[in-house]
């Protein structure tokens, strides 16, 4: 790479990492989108269950008949699942937006195959009429 982080005379530059970009093009792995898409499933799962956990602990009962307990107990459910700003709602909340994000990576990663799975067959259409001459 040429000094400065300009970049060098084969078209290609570096970011950090120093993972190759090109300044003619992009290439995406399919794969890669896939992949991570699963692993932000595997974790969206690991999410609802701290969430499913939550609303259980807005369930328990004053653990005994004294005044702190009579206390602790609404606290706790209003903090655990007690509409907006409780654990349960911010966790739903950020549960949605990952699912979002796993669909939309899905998304991409079809419609890439779908667009590069057109333009082979577009230039393999291409090239058949070409030998045909």
């Amino acid at each position: 790479m040429a000094s400065g982080g300009n970049p060098s005379w084969d078209g290609t530059a570096e970011e950090s990492g120093g993972l190759p970009v090109s300044i003619r093009g992009f290439q995406v792995r399919t794969e890669d989108l896939r992949s991570l898409a699963n692993k932000l499933a595997k974790q969206r799962e690991k999410l609802d269950e701290v969430r499913r956990l939550s609303r259980e602990a807005a369930g328990f009962a004053a653990p005994g008949q004294d005044p702190v307990s009579a206390q602790v107990a609404p606290l706790l459910r209003e903090v655990a699942d007690d509409g907006p700003g409780s654990l349960s709602f911010e966790l739903a909340t950020g549960l949605m937006a990952m699912q979002q994000h796993i669909e939309e990576l899905r998304a991409m990663a079809a419609e890439y195959e779908r667009v590069e799975e057109e333009n082979r067959r577009g230039f393999d259409m291409g090239f058949e009429r070409g030998s045909d001459r």
